[in-house]
């Protein structure tokens, strides 16, 4: 036998205003949600990210970002187990060749130098290097290029602000 689902007790969860004042208005869906898809496939600019440094990064989720990783899983489909788990290492060459390669697509500032002082130009073979020695800045990298807030469209008004 089946129930029929009950509507919510009113008394149980009362009815919660979106708004607290009538002069309060509600973003549209679009300013929102909307996000500029070509700042997503071409990648923004992140501007001090650390200490002199800055990023540009496509989206996470951008076509291209998504292709490149269908592409890598099949390249390291051999280092699976049975269970599916990639071997130990992997899973952090995989993502660090990811973000290399499809994802970061720039940087600048004066904190990307070597030990020695020598600038470091962006490379994808440098880039991978970096994100497999600095977990936290691979970290970094996923969370800001995963954000739906860092590719909203901007307004004329943002972007003057800044």
């Amino acid at each position: 036998m089946t129930r029929k689902a009950s509507k919510p007790d009113a008394a149980m969860h009362p009815a919660v205003p979106l708004t607290t004042t009538p002069t309060t208005t509600i973003p549209s869906v679009f300013d929102q949600f909307e996000t500029d898809i070509v700042e997503q496939e071409s990648g923004r600019w992140f501007y001090n990210v650390g200490l002199g440094m800055s990023v540009k990064l496509r989206r996470y989720t951008s076509r291209v970002a998504l292709t490149n990783m269908a592409r890598l899983q099949q390249v390291y489909r051999s280092f699976r187990d049975e269970a599916g788990n990639l071997a130990e290492g992997k899973a952090d060459e995989l993502l660090a060749e990811h973000l290399a390669t499809a994802v970061i697509t720039d940087w600048s500032g004066a904190a990307f130098r070597n030990r020695d002082g020598s600038d470091m130009p962006f490379t994808p073979e440098t880039a991978k290097m970096l994100m497999m020695r600095l977990p936290e800045l691979r970290n970094m990298i996923v969370m800001i290029a995963s954000s739906v807030d860092n590719y909203r469209i901007r307004t004329r008004e943002d972007v003057e602000k800044n």
